[in-house]
């Protein structure tokens, strides 16, 4: 087409199917009308575009060379060898464009070629152009070219659209630029109609991939466009021919056609070329434009083109193979024939057309032999061309039959690999046994080779067989990276102080195109002894050992070698003794050696093979890393002992004599140091039994306490704790005495108040039976009252715990909201206990009202402690566990002295005549109801002795009544609602319990007093907040000589609390009073 008017080029390039355009051209003040012819002929015969980064190191990034080849009818663009010779610019139909990336749509290339070939039979011109376009970034980008001509279509036609993606992005398996594949075919295939071909597509890979083809199609999804901005864009890769060709099958890889043409006519063939990493990769690397056609002749014999199937010229040997690889090596010529057999009796050969490289000269066809002819072949690439190009050819005889369709390879420019000599890794210089890894560099990329070849290498002296040799064809241990070809020996390989020769074969390596040259070989031999080849000389350096060594210098024994550790190991040197640090070195030439103990220098030996440290008589110092460096001209060498330095354990506590009540929380500790660390272990006893079997024992913070939660008399004796390690033992001894706590009230005066806690057994056997609850209360109260007790500022107070629920649980019966109260309100508490218990527990009973009752708070504090318990309790237990004496004697001993009076369950005997028993007081005596009264009847009886029931509630409730200065009483038997009435039997018992209370409140001859600071009014020396609580021994000194005492003491000024300095046993004397103070 042609534009009268150059402001009409962009709409004329669309277009294209118009006979006739209209265009004006305005230019004030002249107006011109121009029609513009465009041509209607079918002149497109189809069409290819590949590239390839450039290899110019002066190009800037994303510098493309693009290669495209166009057919066009012949008619229109004429062509001969004149015309090929020339290499004259033809054919210009148009641009290409840059059609998606760029900043906007533009023509970057005419479509111009030189012409390389044409047909006079199948009448074409075809012709390649190359050109160099930089982009403004790795892209993708799309290249195309449309236009409307093709001729006449069995399927489809009209317009056509050649398109080509460019991706210059790193490739994801090599991180190079990727380059197309390159493809060629005639532009015109002739078939015969009814006759079945497969045609094979030719196409290569510069960089060896995996090539697919595939139909083009009119709206593809492109793939690389995926990860872009760009995603989902479609292509428009085929126009009008899009799977233009019915009935034939394609296959991918190799690309294939299958086609049994039925209707004669002309094909348009449109294919896509795509290179893939592998297989498995599902995204093209790049994608090429492949257009070309398919003429089928009819079979009609009346026709004049009607031919049989088959052909009348087959090619000879000698002629190139389809998809053989040609080398063109750098500065040569290309000479090669193609020759065909004629059956002379059918048809001569008439023609042979090319589809070559822009250069490639074929001669007139000539004789080659006898029914032989063909042309010759010259082409002599110029540098530009150095690369990989497709090369096509047929052949028709004189009556129009055709010959199948050959392509090759021509690689133009190969060079053959050559060593770089001067990068031969190592060379000539000493290198460890153990430095086996080979390398050299050649002048290009490289291959492995498609044949067996070797590397070899040779002891020097010993040349008829090597020591190491490697197939560089398919030995692993043999690799190539880009230009460099490198191999390891295995470690056993060399000697010590040798020399050796490495050579290479020819044709080790080969280039990495296609059909790359193979290298050259180094087998220098020449002037071995003056070491002119590729050799080297074996040096060593090892550290081969570093050791220590402990001799033993034990009594009776000969001097040895106690104890030796290897390099990189550890050795334990126990203090004091000592050792021998050794380096061992293997070295040529003679090392260096040092030896350093952390970051300081020890010694140090030069040109020598052995270095020797001795520490003598070693220190906790002397622990640590030492480590041994050697070097020579080879290398350098390290290597590390740990050296661990034991000490014996070493106690840093001592041991403890304690003196301790029942009850009482111990702590003994025990600590000690060594290395390793020693672990600690105690024992009890002299027996040494483990202290984790003794109830009540805890072992904490891995042995560096013991606790004994509450003391017994069975936790009295010898506590051992043993310090242990690997060198040693150490022993610390502690000695605990358990004194037996006996509860007492006696004190310097009569108590101020009594606080009384009735502990109410709430289980079914008890039902009814709560109201003498009150009537005790209130007879005790009577009694109190007559004895001075409560009578002063402080009243005497109740409280009322219930227990014996299925849940095991006590609480606490509070009256107006006051766990405390007076005799008056126990009628009003004794209304809230249950009777439907079935699981009554004393032991947690008067443990809850010692930690919820404010026994010694408030007004509280003054008054002494009263314990009642009533209760159907066989015996006393825990959580269903059997109480021991000592877990009740602990908790009561805990809350100070305490009054202690049973009301149980079961009855007893007395006297020969076997009472009941009523009671037995604190004195011992039995009390039993005769004629209505209460009446001693047996003195300094036990429970033991009058205990009729097999129970263990006396025994347990009772004992601890009576160890507390308190009573026993039969409920069971005597508490009847007559007796309660009558008040003779409650009011025994109330007089027991005061009398009790009262009978201790004697003078004090040999007391335990307890004393806080804040309990003395510092001017008057009284007593302000609670009594002094003593343990009574004997009688003898009047009150008042006491009293007169501490009054002496407090006068003269003396202080006693935590801080005082001042002995109490200096101001009052043994016998009267001993104070402990706990302020």
């Amino acid at each position: 087409r042609y534009a009268l008017a150059s402001g009409c080029s962009e709409l004329l390039r669309t277009l294209t199917t118009m006979s006739t355009i209209i265009c004006i051209v305005s230019a004030f003040p002249v107006v011109l009308l121009a029609f513009v012819q465009l041509s209607s002929s079918k002149h497109f015969r189809g069409g290819l575009m590949t590239w390839r980064p450039s290899p110019d190191s002066n190009d800037t990034a994303n510098t493309v060379i693009f290669s495209f080849k166009m057919a066009w009818l012949r008619d229109r663009h004429p062509c001969d060898d004149t015309t090929i010779a020339s290499r004259n610019l033809i054919a210009a139909e148009g641009g290409w464009y840059c059609e998606k990336g760029c900043d906007r749509i533009k023509q970057i290339m005419s479509t111009e070629i030189r012409c390389t070939g044409y047909s006079i039979t199948n009448s074409w011109t075809s012709g390649e152009n190359t050109f160099k376009y930089t982009f403004p970034s790795p892209g993708p980008f799309v290249l195309g070219f449309q236009g409307g001509a093709w001729t006449n279509l069995v399927s489809g036609g009209g317009s056509w659209s050649l398109q080509s993606t460019i991706d210059l992005r790193p490739r994801r398996d090599n991180g190079r630029i990727n380059s197309s594949p390159i493809s060629g075919t005639a532009p015109i295939i002739r078939l015969h109609q009814g006759c079945y071909y497969s045609l094979h597509i030719h196409h290569d890979d510069p960089d060896g991939d995996l090539v697919k083809c595939r139909w083009s199609e009119v709206k593809h999804e492109n793939a690389i466009f995926a990860n872009t901005d760009d995603k989902g864009y479609r292509t428009n890769e085929c126009a009008g021919v899009c799977k233009a060709v019915p009935g034939a099958n394609l296959t991918r890889t190799p690309c294939t056609i299958d086609f049994e043409p039925s209707t004669p006519g002309w094909y348009a063939v449109a294919l896509m070329l795509e290179d893939f990493v592998s297989e498995t990769d599902p995204v093209p690397l790049s994608q090429v434009p492949l257009q070309f056609m398919f003429r089928v002749l009819p079979r009609d014999s009346s026709s004049p083109d009607a031919i049989p199937c088959g052909t009348s010229l087959t090619f000879t040997d000698e002629t190139p193979k389809d998809g053989e690889c040609m080398v063109v090596t750098e500065g040569t010529t290309l000479e090669t024939s193609i020759v065909l057999n004629e059956r002379q009796e059918i048809a001569r050969l008439s023609e042979v057309a090319l589809v070559a490289p822009t250069g490639l000269i074929k001669s007139a066809i000539t004789e080659y032999g006898p029914a032989q002819r063909g042309v010759g072949i010259s082409w002599t690439p110029t540098l530009e061309q150095y690369g990989q190009h497709s090369f096509c050819f047929t052949a028709s005889d004189d009556a129009g039959v055709g010959t199948e369709q050959r392509c090759v390879t021509l690689l133009a420019g190969a060079k053959r690999p050559s060593i770089l000599t001067d990068t031969m890794t190592p060379f000539g210089k000493e290198l460890s046994l153990y430095d086996t890894n080979f390398e050299v560099e050649f002048d290009q990329q490289l291959a492995r080779p498609s044949s067996t070849k070797y590397i070899r290498v040779f002891k020097e002296g010993v040349y008829h067989s090597p020591v190491a040799q490697f197939d560089t064809s398919d030995d692993t241990a043999v690799f190539l990276e880009g230009r460099t070809l490198s191999f390891a020996l295995d470690s056993d390989v060399l000697e010590y102080d040798s020399v050796y020769y490495v050579t290479i074969e020819e044709g080790a390596v080969r280039g990495v195109q296609k059909c790359g040259e193979s290298s050259g070989g180094f087998t220098d031999f020449a002037g071995l002894t003056g070491k002119t080849g590729w050799y080297i000389k074996t040096g060593i350096l090892e550290i081969s050992s570093i050791d220590i060594n402990v001799p033993s210098s034990r009594a009776g024994e000969s001097p040895a070698i106690g104890s030796k550790a290897a390099s990189g190991g550890a050795e334990s040197v126990t203090v004091g003794e000592r050792a021998v640090i050794s380096c061992n070195v293997r070295g040529s030439p003679a090392p260096s050696i040092r030896l350093y103990h952390g970051e300081t220098l020890l010694k140090e030996e030069k040109n020598a093979t052995h270095l020797s440290f001795v520490l003598e008589n070693t220190i906790e110092a002397d622990e640590g890393t030492y480590r041994c460096e050697a070097n020579n001209s080879i290398g350098a060498d390290v290597q590390n002992i740990t050296v661990f330095i034991l000490v014996p354990p070493k106690m840093d506590t001592t041991g403890q004599n304690l003196t301790v009540t029942v009850g009482t929380k111990v702590s003994l500790t025990c600590r000690a140091t060594g290395n390793p660390p020693p672990t600690l272990a105690w024992t009890f006893g002299v027996d040494g039994s483990p202290v984790t079997s003794h109830s009540g024992v805890t072992v904490k913070s891995q042995g560096s306490e013991l606790v004994i939660d509450g003391t017994t008399e069975g936790h009295e004796g010898i506590y051992t704790c043993t310090a242990t390690n690997d060198v040693g033992t150490a022993v610390q001894q502690s000695h605990l005495t358990v004194s037996e706590c006996r509860s007492s009230l006696t004190m310097l005066q009569v108590p101020e108040c009594l606080t009384t806690v009735i502990l109410a057994d709430e289980s079914r056997t008890w039902t009814g039976n709560y109201p003498y609850l009150e009537t005790i209360s209130l007879e005790l109260e009577k009694q109190l009252q007559a004895a001075g007790v409560g009578t002063g500022r402080t009243p005497n107070h109740y409280a009322l715990v219930g227990f014996g629920t299925d849940d095991m649980k006590a609480h606490i019966v509070s009256v107006n909201s006051k766990k405390l109260f007076l005799a008056s309100k126990v009628s009003k508490a004794v209304r809230s206990l249950r009777t439907d218990g079935d699981r009554p527990d004393g032991f947690h009973a008067i443990k809850f009202a010692m930690e919820h009752l404010p026994l010694r708070h408030g007004q509280a504090r003054h008054c002494a402690l009263h314990i009642l318990i009533a209760t159907q309790e066989h015996s006393m237990k825990a959580l269903g566990e059997r109480v021991t004496r000592e877990h009740v004697n602990s908790l009561l001993c805990r809350n100070g002295p305490v009054l202690v009076t049973a009301l149980l369950g079961s009855g007893f005997l007395v006297g020969s005549e076997k009472l009941p028993a009523f009671g037995i007081d604190s004195t011992l005596s039995a009390f039993a109801s005769i004629n209505g009264g209460v009446v001693k009847v047996q003195d300094d009886i036990t429970l033991q002795q009058v205990a009729y029931s097999i129970c263990n509630s006396f025994r347990d409730y009772g004992n601890m009544a009576l160890r507390h200065h308190g009573s026993v009483w039969d409920l069971y038997h005597f508490l009847t609602a007559e007796a309660v009435r009558n008040g003779a039997n409650i009011e025994a018992m109330a007089n027991a319990t005061v009398t009790s209370l009262v009978a201790n409140f004697r003078p004090c001859r040999d007391c335990v007093c307890t004393l806080d600071d804040d309990d003395i009014e510092a001017t008057t020396c009284r007593i302000v907040n609670r009594p002094y609580y003593c343990n009574c021994r004997r009688e003898g000194s009047p009150e008042d000589e006491c009293t007169a005492l501490v009054n002496r003491a407090c006068s003269s000024g003396t202080v006693f609390d935590s801080t005082s300095t001042a002995d109490p046993m200096t101001i009052l004397p043994p016998e009267c009073i001993r104070l402990h103070l706990d302020g």
